[in-house]
């Protein structure tokens, strides 16, 4: 077996690909670490509509029989933390495949320099499906989801604003393309439009508006 057959062996396949909704083996775990940047709403943010907010991430799935996978996912630049986990069923149908999944994630945050002592605290649900295509080279999967406000508390000083529970925030549609670069580690490189009333990374400005505004993100990330 030469060289070239090793190499066509390894680059192609989708061992390495996260975001595509493969089939995991029971006890398989993918994970890898990334970073998403997002637009906030200008009319959240008013003068400071250039200012992105950067997330470092860490994901992970873990593969069950009959097709599910659990998968979690820590989202943080401190003041902000985003901690998600759920499930997903998959069915590979090679080169395309398919899942259906979903999530529950705890929201928190803290601020207590800076003149601020602002605290945030909730729970948002996310709905979802994958669609993703295998073209040897590389993957792509197009994810869409729902975003569901269960419960958010926010504070400053000593004023506390509750959302009503339950509340319906919109949703999201997402294209990852995931290139190998060598063995099983993928290059991730994702655009996600969100089309939402509360960005969560905007907490910090107590956001009011009952409209559905565009926030644009970019995604790097590498399967590790």
């Amino acid at each position: 077996m030469g060289a070239g057959t090793l190499l066509s062996q390894t680059l192609g396949t989708r061992a390495g690909a996260i975001y595509y909704p493969g089939d995991l083996a029971p006890a398989e775990v993918k994970m890898a670490v990334g970073i998403s940047s997002g637009k906030p709403p200008a009319a959240a943010v008013e003068e400071a509509s250039e200012i992105r907010w950067p997330l470092f991430e860490f994901m992970i799935t873990y593969g069950l029989p009959e097709n599910f996978a659990l998968a979690g996912r820590v989202s943080t630049e401190i003041v902000t933390n985003h901690i998600s986990a759920g499930a997903r069923w998959s069915y590979d149908a090679h080169p395309w495949a398919f899942g259906v999944g979903y999530d529950f994630a705890i929201l928190f945050g803290k601020l207590e320099q800076f003149g601020f002592n602002n605290t945030v605290f909730g729970t948002i649900s996310y709905p979802n499906l994958q669609v993703g295509y295998d073209f040897k080279n590389f993957t792509m999967t197009l994810r869409g989801e729902l975003n569901l406000v269960n419960s958010l508390t926010s504070s400053t000083d000593d004023i506390e604003l509750t959302s009503d529970a339950g509340r319906f925030n919109g949703g999201a549609v997402a294209l990852y393309l995931e290139q190998p670069l060598w063995k099983d580690h993928y290059f991730t490189l994702g655009f996600k439009a969100n089309f939402i009333k509360f960005y969560y990374p905007t907490w910090l400005l107590f956001p009011t508006f009952n409209r559905d505004f565009f926030v644009p993100e970019l995604v790097l990330g590498l399967r590790i």
